[in-house]
């Protein structure tokens, strides 16, 4: 009866550990749902670290100071004596900005995404045609825009819009991106807009960023991120090291602040892919949970297997001192 019931307990066990192993598999596995998912992987960076910042639009984090604030970085890197030349960086801020057609019989109300430097490095929009802007006179706009300004989404790269009395050419068309984006991304068409261009030369020196993203090495656990950490204080950033979004310590800190953390805090605007970052980390709270739970139960049968084995054992300890006792 003994050994059916330690069969039963191990069989069980067994069982459970393919169950916890099937949802640690799917844990992991949540995270490549997003485009910004390990970016320094499609990069092709090794032992980098994929910082990004959040601020109000209050925080004066204008063209001036994310130059500065690059400058900083390499030079705390090289003050200390790492290797910083392998490294992207990005300011970002979204806008309401008009799209026009050149003959001003087309419109579309977009939301703009003022950016700078490596910002598609971050964030690898899937392109329908074209390419990702190489020019500040170009931009990049999604389906729904592009159906808006020329009643097509096909054919449209090459062709000129206005944004104020501004002409920009169109580089490429973008999709609007499906699975966890869709619903955070909206219905409004969007525009993706060089920091640098016509329309925002005269006065970005006085426009905040929202968002500043660095892709640095990492030589020493938290390196990265302390020194981003240091420099940004002053701007009242929310800063988060995009590859610990996922882990256990990052997730049961998420699991008792959701309520703070998912809604916009400190007048920070979170874009959509924030959003669907932390819609994704909230599933993510609840298949670790289960994954943690699921761990237990076999643990707690082979423990019983050994109580009921205990007994038999010291039985044999007992016979073979028996035996052998001078």
């Amino acid at each position: 009866m003994r050994r059916k019931i330690i069969l039963i307990l191990l069989a069980t066990a067994l069982l459970f550990s393919a169950i916890a192993l099937g949802v640690y598999i799917n844990y992991r596995h949540i995270p490549k749902e997003l485009i910004e998912y390990k970016s320094s992987d499609r990069w092709g960076a090794d032992a980098h670290s994929h910082l990004v910042a959040y601020m109000p639009e209050s925080s004066g984090f204008t063209v001036l100071a994310y130059a500065k604030t690059v400058a900083e970085i390499k030079g705390k890197y090289q003050g200390d004596s790492k290797d910083v030349s392998e490294s992207v960086y990005s300011a970002s801020a979204e806008s309401a900005q008009t799209l026009t057609s050149l003959d001003a019989k087309r419109s579309s109300n977009t939301i703009a995404t003022l950016y700078t430097d490596s910002y598609f490095v971050f964030h690898p929009i899937k392109l329908k045609e074209g390419a990702y802007p190489m020019a500040t006179d170009t931009v990049l706009i999604d389906e729904l825009a592009a159906w808006q300004l020329f009643g097509t989404d096909k054919g449209v790269v090459g062709m000129e819009i206005k944004i104020g009395s501004d002409i920009y050419g169109v580089c490429g068309v973008t999709e609007v991106p499906k699975g966890i984006y869709t619903e955070v991304y909206g219905d409004k068409p969007r525009v993706y807009i060089n920091a640098d261009s016509a329309a925002f030369r005269k006065n970005v020196g006085d426009r905040s960023f929202t968002v500043f993203e660095a892709m640095i090495p990492e030589p020493i656990t938290n390196y990265a991120k302390n020194t981003v950490s240091e420099l940004m204080g002053s701007f009242n950033a929310v800063i988060y090291n995009l590859d610990e979004r996922f882990n256990g310590e990052s997730l049961e800190e998420l699991r008792e602040n959701k309520n703070k953390l998912i809604t916009d805090v400190n007048e920070i605007k979170y874009p959509y892919n924030e959003k669907a970052m932390l819609i994704l980390a909230l599933k993510a709270t609840g298949v670790y949970g289960a994954f943690r739970v699921l761990v237990l139960i076999p643990a707690v049968l082979v423990f019983a297997v050994v109580l009921l084995l205990i007994k038999p054992v010291m039985g044999l300890f007992e016979k073979a001192y028996k035996k052998f006792k001078f």
